[in-house]
């Protein structure tokens, strides 16, 4: 959408230009300056089509050194020649979406040029409580001195300064349109002016991780750090948004993510690769239970060996000889003797 608007924009733009264009028509002939102020030599609104028209000029392949050129509001043009030989211009009318340009034109100087020198020919000076000095100019016709921008002297080449106030003045003259100024300085009897030393600036040091003056993140990226978020653009940490066409990709690998996992899911329950997992309780430990007719298993062997040969009361008989309590021998019949009943009857028939 973005893109759509800024494309947009664009073409509105064209059509703007074209329909807002500059055009320049004839040819602006060769200017002639006689001494002074030369007014309207040339009237640029007769030479440039167009609206809204904003006129400028520039030097041509002779130069413009030594002419002053000044364009009224209303396309008029005004110049004073300052020095010889001829000079060229090229004027521009600019509507701030075109630009023009003339033809080039010849400046012809038929004047006589007289230099314009000012004395003191410095920018600055100090006179003491009472002292006066005179101020001059040379080679000009109209001369204007202010001071302290009052107009003190109008028509003279030169100007008496004299003042007793200790104080700073401003002394300016303007001379043919040429402007020079003055700082004069009164002081105060035996008063010696003392140079202030310029205080020291101390430069900043990249890599002490402080941010100082003129410390920016490109100039010195160990000290101004951005933020994750963010990247350096021109010495700002800028925060960077996310792209469409990013955020698309982003949402398609999710939506590609979760298919996935939603057939692995179904493969697997279908290949019943999935299974509950089965808890084996953990063996105990069983304690051994100690026979209850551990005493008497000599005398059950005895008798599982021969109640299938002899009758069973000889046997019981028998077994009281060996020393086999009666208590014992019936526990022992009660385990073994019980189930072989019947084979004992037939033993004790025939014997």
């Amino acid at each position: 959408m973005k893109r759509l608007i800024i494309l947009l924009l664009f073409f509105v733009f064209i059509i703007n230009v074209n329909a807002q264009s500059v055009t320049f028509n004839g040819t602006i002939p060769e200017i002639t300056l006689e001494n002074g102020i030369n007014k309207n030599v040339v009237d640029l609104t007769s030479y440039f089509n167009g609206s809204n028209l904003t006129y400028k000029f520039k030097a041509g392949k002779k130069g413009l050194d030594g002419v002053d050129v000044s364009i009224n509001k209303d396309g008029k043009v005004d110049m004073i020649p300052r020095s010889k030989p001829t000079k060229s211009i090229i004027f521009l009318a600019d509507d701030d979406f075109d630009v023009a340009e003339s033809n080039e034109v010849n400046i012809i100087i038929n004047a006589d040029i007289i230099a314009i020198t000012f004395s003191p020919n410095t920018d600055s000076l100090q006179l003491t409580k009472g002292e006066s000095y005179n101020f001059a100019v040379n080679g000009a016709n109209e001369v204007m001195w202010y001071l302290n921008d009052v107009l003190v002297n109008p028509n003279s080449s030169s100007y008496r300064f004299s003042n007793d106030e200790v104080k700073l003045y401003n002394l300016k003259v303007v001379a043919d349109n040429f402007t020079k100024a003055w700082i004069v300085s009164v002081l105060a009897p035996n008063v010696t002016i003392v140079d202030v030393p310029e205080p020291q600036i101390i430069e900043p040091v990249c890599g002490n991780n402080i941010r100082e003056q003129d410390e920016d993140c490109s100039s010195c990226p160990a000290d101004v750090k951005c933020a994750g978020n963010a990247q350096c653009a021109d010495g700002e940490c800028v925060i960077q948004e996310e792209s469409p066409t990013r955020l698309i990709l982003w949402l398609v690998l999710l939506v590609a993510g979760i298919v996935f996992v939603v057939f692995a899911v179904v493969l697997v329950h279908k290949k019943g690769l999935l299974k509950k997992k089965i808890i084996i309780p953990e063996e105990t430990e069983i304690e051994p239970v100690e026979d209850p007719n551990k005493d008497i298993l000599p005398l059950i062997d005895y008798l599982k060996t021969n109640l299938k040969t002899f009758n069973k009361d000889v046997l019981i008989e028998e077994s009281l000889r060996q020393g086999w309590t009666q208590e014992q021998i019936d526990r022992a019949l009660k385990i073994f003797g019980d189930n072989n009943e019947g084979d004992n009857r037939e033993n004790k028939e025939i014997n």
